[in-house]
């Protein structure tokens, strides 16, 4: 079921939580969903990784999604 959140609801979801899920294109061209912590400051989405692929990948192809939830 789908429903349309007020920037409100999305807000208070992104303030609450502190695990989001990325979603990237590797060098091979596949898919990857990988899981972050993150911070939310009312703007922006703040992520923490050190250096590696993921990192590498997003360099080579910035275009990413995020999701976060709450079970």
């Amino acid at each position: 079921m789908s429903s349309e959140s007020t920037s409100g609801a999305i807000d208070a979801l992104l303030y609450a939580e502190i695990v989001a899920r990325i979603g990237y294109i590797d060098r091979r061209g596949l898919p990857c969903i990988v899981p972050i912590s993150y911070a939310y400051d009312g703007r922006v989405l703040y992520g923490y990784s050190l250096l590696g692929a993921k990192i590498e990948n997003m360099g080579a192809n910035p275009s990413v999604c995020v999701e976060v939830d709450r079970v």
